[in-house]
């Protein structure tokens, strides 16, 4: 059953969650809903995919589940063979009011051992968790020896998951992503930073400009490279754009790090690598390629009268 949830200011500027994709961030508002009193819910990809995108058949829950386990905004688990989530941060963040506020779980906590290891899952060796990509769910059962009648492990192979025993029916795994390393978000955030503050100096050198390391200036930078772009190509745009502006009065004023690096930054990005492609006369105006001509026919007349 869906609850109504508060969803704070701060979740649209969190940096972890900055990460991960569009839908990835809609689908964490999406489970915030479905989370009990303790912020857990059964994990029924089926029902929660209809909860959480009713109308969008193409969209993987599965593969946005491991962008937030990855951050550590949400876990997933298995308890006598059901499949369970909670969100770590729910009761920090969520006022629960009324009834719902006395109420117990009535779902399973998730639970670590007394050293903070991985839970071990029935047939499971610890460290052997099959892991998924977020372009692939699906993941291999066959562990071990295959078919019936073939005992013990292979010599070496410390995930094998026979028993020694003629295996009457295949083992089952449950497919579950690694624990997370939340730590991997944050060096990804800082990394966006860093190459975004290498811009702003480029900027500077390039203009003589002394455009600070601001949020507000590294956040258009930081926009940019997560849509695909690159360094080089937003140091190429400010390259193109000097040129145009820098000696168009009404125009040099616009090399400031929100137009340059503005939703329009693809299309300069565009127009810079179609000029880069051009020959340089295509580039001239009508009086330079007049200027050039001239040039060409006095070489060719001293060439001539050299002769």
């Amino acid at each position: 059953m869906a609850r109504i949830r508060t969803v704070k200011p701060e979740f649209f500027s969190d940096e972890d969650l900055a990460t991960c994709s569009r839908d990835a961030r809609l689908f964490a508002i999406a489970i915030l809903q479905l989370a009990d009193s303790a912020g857990r819910f059964r994990w029924v990809p089926m029902q929660v995919h209809a909860h959480a995108f009713p109308f969008d058949d193409d969209i993987d829950v599965e593969t946005l589940s491991m962008q937030l386990v990855r951050i550590g905004y949400m876990r997933r688990y298995e308890i006598d063979g059901r499949q369970y989530a909670d969100i770590p941060g729910f009761l920090t963040h969520q006022r629960l009011t009324g009834k719902e506020a006395a109420l117990a779980s009535k779902i399973p906590p998730y639970q670590e051992d007394a050293e903070g290891k991985e839970q071990v899952l029935p047939g499971e060796t610890p460290g052997c968790f099959p892991t998924a990509s977020p372009g692939n769910t699906q993941v291999s059962k066959e562990q071990g020896n295959r078919g019936t009648g073939e005992q013990g492990n292979r010599e070496g192979d410390s995930c094998g998951v026979l028993s020694g025993k003629p295996d009457d029916a295949p083992p089952q795994q449950t497919l579950l992503p690694a624990r997370p390393k939340p730590i991997t978000a944050r060096d990804e955030a800082a990394e966006l930073r860093a190459q975004a503050r290498s811009v702003i100096d480029d900027l500077n050198a390039v203009i003589g400009s002394k455009f600070s390391h601001s949020d507000r200036n590294l956040g258009h930078v930081i926009a940019r490279l997560r849509t695909g772009m690159t360094v080089d190509q937003l140091a190429e745009v400010v390259r193109f754009k000097v040129r145009e502006w820098r000696d168009d009065p009404g125009m040099a004023k616009f090399l400031r790090p929100e137009t340059l690096f503005g939703p329009k930054c693809e299309g300069y990005a565009n127009a810079a690598a179609l000029a880069r492609a051009s020959p340089p006369e295509s580039r001239l105006s009508a009086n330079g390629r007049a200027s050039v001509e001239a040039l060409r026919s006095w070489a060719d007349r001293k060439r001539s009268e050299g002769a």
